[in-house]
């Protein structure tokens, strides 16, 4: 149940980012995502974050032209299986391990 979530999550921040985005001219990170009222300020409280057994963890370039957003259980095996990515173009990446390699998912 917390993949779901955590992947509801991430889509949430992916459109939250592009609103961003066309409002602003520049991608903003979690807290300014938060700020806006675009996503749920639990998400926004700090640069890492916790929701429901994941940590979630968003990174804007220097240029503010792109994004990506990484969560990964809080305890693997017991808040969570899978550790998730998304970046602007909105394709999510999972990994089945901590040191698993990134596949998208399907």
């Amino acid at each position: 149940a917390n993949e779901a979530s955590a992947i509801s999550a991430l889509r949430t921040i992916s459109s939250a980012a592009e609103l961003y985005f066309s409002r602003f001219g520049a991608y903003g990170g979690l807290d300014l995502l938060a700020q806006q009222g675009m996503i749920d300020t639990t998400l926004g409280e700090a640069e890492t974050t916790s929701r429901q057994g994941y940590l979630f963890n968003m990174t804007v370039s220097a240029s503010q032209q792109d994004w990506s957003c990484c969560c990964w259980p809080v305890e693997w095996g017991t808040t969570g299986e899978v550790a998730y990515y998304i970046t602007h173009h909105g394709e999510i990446y999972r990994k089945l391990s901590p040191g698993g390699t990134w596949n998208a998912l399907r």
